[in-house]
């Protein structure tokens, strides 16, 4: 009996010790795995207004594309308060009237980890130099040597606007032992994202650069699209399409307005939109017939069509170069028909277009992309009786070139490094680089020399001012209007600098 208690006993035990161990349904708890955390990929897609076919950086306006897309650096660049400020030149200084000593940033690799020196320094400017007409003037080389660290770098005449027009994208600092046809579709530069795919005139496909000397870029990858068109570009980042939309209309900017997802990034524009004038065209020769034209213009009206300010001058006020100083084209639409009237201008037939000789005074205005001003500045001109016919086209420059336009509406960020001797130089300097409408003013011409042997800041301010009084007198073009840089993101979007002149867009620290 003893035994067989004891077993029973036993036995309960035993299932007792089960219970007690979780019965039921209830499963052992083991410890949960280690977490391993992986950081996703930061990609961002941009949508820009414009890109051309390459992106060898020393031809045309390329490396505008580059730098807009953090693809890009130069010795110096201008900051988004205008001031100069180094990049792969770390500090430099003026020897003499005509020599600068400039000394190049160690520590540099390009985004194909070779080193940086000053020796790949002067090959691009040298480079450059040769390749590009506007390099050559902006870059006003005599002979470039290098001295250890530093580059000695020679001027043909002093030349004040020197390192302001060396921050200019034309410049960007590349491996120039690729071979060209290598460096027009994925340049090597030392900026903080490398180009990995190019297809023309379309897409531009980017990643960090892994020996980018900044520090690490905030992103890992970019795609950057054309989107010529505004309602398009606005309606990509709509979708989801795109996270950034450069240089949005009003109308695109104003279907983000309260809406929490979007931010929206605004300053004003240094860009002018203006009219060449051919002035090789009988009509438009005549600086009687010009000043009547730059009267009939209303750019308080067109203004407001754009979301702009009237400008009348080359420099909007942005720019802080005289603009509060000078009469400036104004709309008088009675006295421009005065003016035509005395110059032999009669409309005939009554058809509303005015003759001379018996020829209409009729003129082809040709575009690149439509926006408000080319059918207001029509409407206005008709009122005084020049019929303007519009032409759009996909190159407008090759027309500017080769001197056959009428008109060509155009827009330019006129201090475009910072200093207004460029585009006072170029354009409107007898042997200008831009000076596609042929004039030719020998007192202008003096002015510019001055201005180009000039150090002082504000000197160099009161030269300038007087060049534009010049050219206000003689109106060789249509000074129009100046607007507003619209930038719309998605509120991801972080760290996001406003510049005022828009081919800065994507910096290192720019991420999502």
């Amino acid at each position: 009996m003893k035994k067989v208690l004891l077993c029973v006993l036993s036995l309960l035990a035993a299932v007792l010790m089960i219970a007690g161990c979780g019965g039921g349904d209830k499963k052992e708890e083991k410890p949960a795995p280690a977490k391993t955390e992986k950081t996703a990929a930061k990609h961002m897609n941009i949508a820009l207004f414009w890109l051309d076919k390459s992106l060898e950086p020393a031809e045309g306006w390329n490396a505008w594309s580059l730098a807009r897309a953090g693809a890009s650096e130069c010795l110096t660049t201008i900051d988004e308060n205008m001031k100069l400020a180094p990049v792969l030149a770390d500090k430099w200084e003026q020897v003499d009237p005509v020599t600068w000593k400039i000394h190049i940033r160690k520590g540099v690799k390009f985004s194909n980890g070779k080193e940086m020196t000053p020796e790949d320094v002067k090959k691009t400017i040298e480079r450059a130099v040769g390749k590009d007409k506007r390099a050559a003037a902006n870059a006003n080389l005599d002979s470039i040597k290098v001295d250890g660290e530093n580059i000695i770098y020679k001027t043909k005449a002093p030349y004040g606007a020197l390192m302001y027009n060396l921050s200019e994208p034309l410049f960007t600092i590349i491996d120039t032992s690729k071979p060209a046809e290598e460096i027009a579709k994925t340049p090597v530069t030392t900026a903080p994202y490398m180009v990995t795919s190019f297809k023309s005139g379309e897409v531009i496909e980017l990643k960090a650069n892994p020996y980018y000397w900044g520090g690490k870029p905030g992103l890992d990858s970019i795609t950057v699209k054309l989107i010529k068109d505004d309602n398009t570009r606005a309606m990509a980042l709509q979708s989801g399409e795109i996270d950034i939309a450069q240089k949005l209309d009003k109308a695109g900017a104003d279907l983000f307005k309260g809406k929490s997802e979007f931010n929206t990034l605004e300053v004003p524009s240094l860009r002018l939109e203006f009219a060449f004038l051919n002035l090789k065209h009988p009509f438009l020769a005549n600086a009687n017939v010009r000043k009547a034209m730059a009267m009939a213009v209303d750019r308080d009206a067109m203004a407001k069509l754009f979301n702009g300010e009237p400008c009348g001058t080359v420099f909007p006020k942005a720019a802080g170069i005289g603009f509060d100083k000078l009469n400036k084209q104004t709309f008088n639409l009675e006295e421009a028909k005065k003016l035509l009237a005395q110059e032999g201008f009669k409309d005939t037939n009554g058809d509303g277009v005015i003759e001379k000789d018996g020829k209409p005074f009729e003129l082809n205005l040709q575009i690149f992309k439509k926006t408000a001003i080319p059918e207001a500045l029509q409407a206005q001109l008709a009122k005084a009786g020049i019929k303007i016919n519009i032409r759009q086209m996909d190159d407008t420059q090759k027309n500017l070139e080769e001197g056959k336009f009428d008109m060509s509406l155009n827009s330019y960020i006129t201090a475009v490094t910072g200093d207004g001797q460029r585009i006072l130089e170029q354009n409107f300097s007898t042997k200008g680089a831009d000076n596609y409408g042929k004039y030719s003013n020998p007192e202008y011409d003096a002015v510019i020399v001055r201005l180009a042997g000039e150090f002082d800041a504000a000197k160099r301010v009161e030269l300038e001012t007087e060049a534009q009084k010049i050219l206000l007198q003689d109106n060789p073009d249509l000074f129009l209007v100046s607007g507003k840089t619209i930038i719309v993101t998605k509120n991801s979007v972080k760290n996001l600098k406003k510049y005022p002149l828009d081919y800065y867009l994507i910096s290192k620290d720019t991420t999502m």
